[in-house]
């Protein structure tokens, strides 16, 4: 096999990709969507750049951390933004690409900063290699930063491909399965949670999948508008 650039390299992972992909098997139980995860991607990235001598080496340029909030039982949540770089080198002759990325992610433990650091890995390499997957949503975590809302513990991801899932949006079921979620997350705030329903409510991904019922399914819009106000009167201790 003759000697190939670093472009050559990119352009061999991306053709295996076009074939492979890595679908979304993985469940948020929270949030009700499919995603495919950091260990996803490095499995099925790993053995590629093996087999086309491509090497990439990871800096992060720039990491704030920050309190965003509190869970209900009062811990802070901690939001962490990093600005990485990744250089891609040839194993063959040493040519180099760097590509960069963001992340960001909350936790209320530890966890922030390696969530965020995971999130810019996974999404460099889905962008830098075009890697195709089935649905519409990505995520970094199975859970929202402060766990399971019902007060449980953290659930394991649910693993099987949905079958459901068109490669150009969610399925009327899982709209209704986002909003049933959503109603369910919604009636457990009360007086104390103010800050918490805003913050959930501002939440880029909440937003999105709601405009995206708004536009698909005005009638279960309406259910999930609803459920929404008697969360903002619950937190205001407003008679609704």
């Amino acid at each position: 096999m003759s000697a190939q650039t670093v472009d050559q390299a990119i352009h061999e992972v991306k053709a295996h990709f076009a074939i492979n992909g890595i679908s979304k098997d993985r469940k948020n139980t929270e949030q009700r969507y499919n995603f495919r995860g950091i260990d996803d991607v490095l499995n099925a990235l790993s053995e590629a750049l093996v087999a086309h001598r491509l090497n990439i080496l990871p800096r992060i340029k720039h990491k704030q951390t920050f309190e965003a909030g509190k869970t209900r039982n009062g811990a802070s949540i901690y939001r962490t933004v990093v600005e990485a770089e990744y250089d891609l080198i040839s194993v063959d002759d040493g040519s180099m690409r760097t590509v960069a990325a963001m992340g960001e992610a909350a936790d209320s433990a530890d966890k922030s900063g390696n969530k965020a650091m995971s999130n810019a890995y996974k999404y460099a390499m889905i962008q830098t290699f075009c890697i195709p997957t089935e649905g519409v949503l990505d995520e970094a975590d199975y859970d929202h930063p402060e766990g399971d809302r019902n007060g449980g513990e953290r659930r394991e991801p649910e693993r099987g491909r949905s079958n459901e899932a068109p490669q150009n949006g969610p399925t009327d079921a899982q709209l209704a399965d986002f909003v049933e979620g959503a109603i369910t997350d919604l009636k457990q705030f009360g007086v104390p949670d103010a800050r918490e329903l805003e913050s959930y409510l501002a939440d880029a991904n909440f937003q999105r999948r709601a405009n995206t019922v708004r536009e698909r399914n005005p009638k279960l819009f309406q259910n999930l508008d609803h459920a929404i106000g008697m969360a903002k009167a619950a937190v205001d201790d407003v008679p609704f």
